[in-house]
């Protein structure tokens, strides 16, 4: 019995540990405009993450797949203009900074 409890821990540790070092790269979006605008995400391999509406002065976060791929951002202004940031090649870990103005997306990230 004791050599099963044993194996039953080890098992669970692993799991635990596989669980702890599998980050997924986080996205976070900030409105510094002065309207609320609709962001999306988008990648060359197919994925699309729609962040939502976000306020002025508001945040979004969201996780986005771990694969190599390259990322921009589109934000829809409610005059109905879309501005794209520029593109920008991400991995399987690592922190996404969208930030939007009245003007521009800046897309910044880092490992």
């Amino acid at each position: 019995m004791r050599g099963r409890t044993s194996g039953l821990v080890l098992v669970a540790g692993v799991v635990l540990l596989g669980g702890c070092s599998n980050s997924s790269p986080v996205a976070v979006v900030g409105n510094e405009s002065d309207s609320s605008v609709i962001v999306r995400l988008n990648t060359d391999v197919g994925e699309s993450y729609a962040v939502g509406t976000i306020a002025p002065g508001a945040t979004a976060r969201l996780n986005i797949t771990g694969r190599d791929k390259l990322l921009w951002a589109v934000a829809t202004y409610p005059d109905g203009r879309a501005v794209e940031s520029q593109r920008l090649y991400t991995t399987t870990q690592g922190t996404v900074s969208v930030k939007v103005t009245k003007d521009a997306v800046e897309l910044t990230y880092v490992l």
